[in-house]
């Protein structure tokens, strides 16, 4: 007879694993997006790697707020009150939309904030196209945060590995493309750059969102 405790750990690697993996693939598509800015120039890199970490730092710190949903719903899962899954669910979408628009203003203006830090006229200049196509990503990114919280509540991180592949494989005609003008892209430079990270971070978000759709729709 298996151990209970083989059993479920078996279980949580299961659950995890995809997880992980989805993680690493994030950390892949920063690489690859600083691999092709990298093809511009040392400033350009500099500049955007500043505006980056600055914003993904924001970024970073509201997410915590985010990881709610896991926690209302794991709850609710546990105590076998399935109707409040969705409020759950839907408190934490709001919650995305609330933050993601505040958040998404402070980004577009992340030149401001970075003179205010003491950056250089060259730095801020550079940094300023960046940001504003940046922060187009911003609400899309936090939404996706959301639901990947709901759906690992419910243990379906397989649809989140595989939708974070698919970003990744994006990432090599995003890049590239919008920044370098590949694939009969447009050459965007620096724009480019935070243009091409935010139509990956709506394509995570949107398939993610359907898949979601279509879960909620089976717990009925």
């Amino acid at each position: 007879m298996t151990s209970p405790r083989i059993v479920e750990s078996l279980a949580l690697v299961r659950i995890a694993a995809p997880l992980i993996v989805s993680y690493l693939a994030e950390v892949l598509i920063v690489t690859v997006a600083k691999a092709s800015l990298g093809k511009l120039g040392v400033a350009e890199l500099g500049a955007a790697g500043v505006a980056a970490d600055v914003g993904f730092t924001m970024i970073i710190i509201v997410i915590g707020f985010l990881s709610v949903v896991g926690v209302l719903v794991s709850g609710a899962l546990g105590a076998e009150r399935r109707e409040d899954v969705m409020p759950g669910l839907f408190q934490s979408l709001w919650l995305s939309l609330l933050i993601g628009t505040v958040l998404t203003v402070a980004v577009y203006h992340l030149g401001s904030i970075l003179a205010l830090l003491g950056q250089g006229p060259e730095v801020v200049a550079l940094a300023t196209p960046f940001a504003r196509t940046f922060s187009l990503g911003v609400l899309p990114l936090l939404l996706f945060t959301t639901l990947r919280g709901f759906v690992a509540a419910l243990m379906r991180t397989r649809a989140v590995f595989l939708v974070m592949v698919a970003t990744f494989g994006l990432t090599f005609i995003a890049m590239p493309g919008l920044i370098h003008g590949a694939f009969g892209l447009p050459a965007l430079g620096l724009a480019g750059a935070g243009l091409a990270w935010a139509a990956l971070a709506w394509f995570k978000f949107i398939v993610l969102g359907l898949y979601t759709l279509w879960l909620v729709r089976r717990l009925k």
